[in-house]
């Protein structure tokens, strides 16, 4: 497995794609309030147009949680792509770094 996929590389920011940094209980207890904010994210989006989603850069201090795992198993490949985790506290600068 590469570092991306542990949850332990960095996120890369990219050209002009703005990223949501999400951390705390929401991560860690995925439920509704995770679902309902992505489903805000990555709301519907006129077909002429091509979606300014930004990417979902999540950081919590375990492993990703299986819930959370089937969550974005349910979201289309295109928004999937979108969504980085990374194993990490933000209370510690060099993590903070990390995730951009």
């Amino acid at each position: 497995k590469n570092l991306l996929n542990t949850g332990k590389g960095s996120y890369r920011v990219r050209h002009k794609t703005k990223h949501v940094l999400v951390i705390g209980g929401g991560v860690r207890n995925v439920g509704e309030v995770l679902g309902a904010l992505l489903k805000e994210i990555f709301g519907d989006y006129q077909k002429n147009e091509p979606p300014g989603w930004p990417d979902v850069v999540m950081m919590c201090p375990g492993q990703m949680d299986r819930s959370l795992e089937e969550q974005l198993k349910l979201m289309s490949p295109e928004k999937r792509r979108r969504v980085f985790y990374f194993v990490g506290s933000p209370m510690l600068p060099q993590d903070l770094e990390r995730v951009g």
